[in-house]
């Protein structure tokens, strides 16, 4: 058998509407090396995920220590009602296979399925005779990613993201046809974690999207009537409350609910990037997505930067970037802050 790392979606159009959405497996409070009620296949182990993917865990207020680790297939059948959009979020495992996976190695039944090839590149089949690439990216064997795929059975379509980023902005049609989601097939030799299906509004993939192990969304209100991802939250270093989604960060002009709204990402820790001397000051320059004037500038002769604060009105946002002007106040300034 080959090593192929397969995720098949299977669905069926004449199949009568069933119990409702969402299905939520984390394997947590199932017995070690045993095969899980509903699954044809594979047996929980321990020592599962060692850090989130990097748009966070699909189901996230579960512990992530075991997970179910597949050697040939497993197969589950999804309880779905008929709905125009759904969607499976599954975490997996990155195994390589021996050769590139063909439309032979898909579940029967299947109109959809992703693959590895051998340098660890994904792959995605719709139908024929052969798989074809998402992307240029090259995944490590042993990496854990978080795969979502959103259906659309009105049009036919399907989008795949992989950590929260969309390998097929248009979408791709599917093969054959369908109205729900009866089932899955994993292949080959990995693991899966926090398996995810439920329906969905519309075709918006939110990246930041959680739900919890009841199966309710894990987000928080905010001000203004926002509802914001505790994901996203939680990736801004706030509090996954209320209280953090309405809060500002240092400096900042919007909260971070207001920030979500706007489609601003989430900025990690950044520094100064560079420094350029101008007859009206220093122009410094520094990453960072949120609007330009939220992010504040304190200068000073000494690392408190207690000499001034550059006013909104300096800053510039272009090419993905951020420019401040600093004066050059007669003390000298040799120290530069940067915060939100």
């Amino acid at each position: 058998m080959k090593t192929a790392s397969i995720a098949a979606f299977t669905l069926f159009a004449t199949l009568a509407a069933r119990a409702e959405l969402p299905l939520v497996e984390t394997f947590e409070s199932e017995a070690e090396g045993v095969t899980p009620s509903g699954w044809s296949g594979g047996t929980v182990v321990s020592g599962g995920l060692t850090a989130a993917p990097a748009n966070g865990y699909a189901v996230t207020d579960a512990a992530h220590g075991r997970v179910l680790s597949v050697l040939g297939t497993a197969d589950r059948s999804v309880d779905s009602a008929s709905g125009q959009y759904q969607s499976a979020d599954i975490l997996v495992k990155v195994a390589l296979p021996d050769e590139t996976p063909t439309a032979a190695d898909v579940a029967d039944g299947a109109r959809f399925a992703v693959a590895f090839d051998t340098d660890g590149r994904l792959l995605g089949w719709f139908g024929g005779d052969a798989f074809v690439s998402l992307g240029s990216t090259v995944y490590s064997a042993d990496t854990w990613l978080r795969l979502t795929v959103l259906f659309d059975h009105g049009d036919k379509k399907v989008w795949i993201a992989v950590n929260g980023t969309v390998q097929n902005e248009d979408g791709t049609a599917y093969a054959g046809s369908g109205s729900c989601l009866v089932g899955m097939s994993v292949a080959g030799v990995s693991c899966i974690d926090d398996v995810v299906v439920r329906n969905e509004s519309s075709t918006v993939y939110d990246k930041y999207a959680a739900v919890k192990t009841s199966g309710e969304a894990a987000v928080v209100a905010a001000e203004g009537g926002i509802v914001v991802p505790v994901n996203y939250l939680s990736k801004q270093n706030v509090a996954q409350t209320a209280a953090g989604a309405n809060s500002k960060a240092d400096g900042g002009v919007l909260t971070y609910a207001e920030a979500y709204q706007a489609g601003v990402e989430p900025t990690e820790a950044f520094a100064i990037t560079a420094a350029e001397p101008t007859a009206a000051g220093i122009v410094l320059t520094f990453p960072g997505s949120w609007p330009a004037d939220s992010y504040e500038v304190k200068y000073g002769s000494t690392a408190a930067c207690s000499d001034g604060t550059v006013g909104a009105e300096s800053f510039v946002k272009a090419d993905g970037v951020n420019r401040a002007t600093i004066p050059l106040p007669e003390s000298g300034v040799r120290y530069y802050k940067v915060g939100r």
